[in-house]
């Protein structure tokens, strides 16, 4: 089972050395595809809001005062952080509703 979600990114770009405007991050969003099996954790991501707000946000309708969370990934031996849109408990609804329940019979 895949999940969507929309993760909030940093979009990468060249910077203008020569300018004198001091740097601003320019953030994203776009859509991820999840299998819930390789979560290992939820939490809030806190701060994220206050950067949001300290910078650029591209093509989006984000509201940098909303909610967001940091979901840890498995990746074998490593392992990969995206921030979301979304509480913690909106994630893990998203995640339960995706799931199929065996009935014993």
């Amino acid at each position: 089972m895949i999940i969507n979600l929309t993760e909030v990114c940093e979009q990468k770009g060249n910077r203008d050395i020569s300018s004198r405007e001091p740097y601003r991050k320019t953030f994203e969003l776009r859509d991820v595809f999840i299998n819930p099996e390789h979560i290992v954790c939820l939490r809030e991501a806190t701060g994220f809001s206050k950067l949001l707000a300290e910078s650029d946000l591209v093509n989006t309708s984000i509201n940098p005062r909303g909610s967001f969370t940091r979901v840890s990934m498995n990746r074998g031996q490593t392992g990969i952080d995206l921030v979301v849109v979304g509480t913690a408990q909106e994630i893990r609804a998203a995640i339960s509703e995706n799931q199929k329940t065996l009935l014993k019979g």
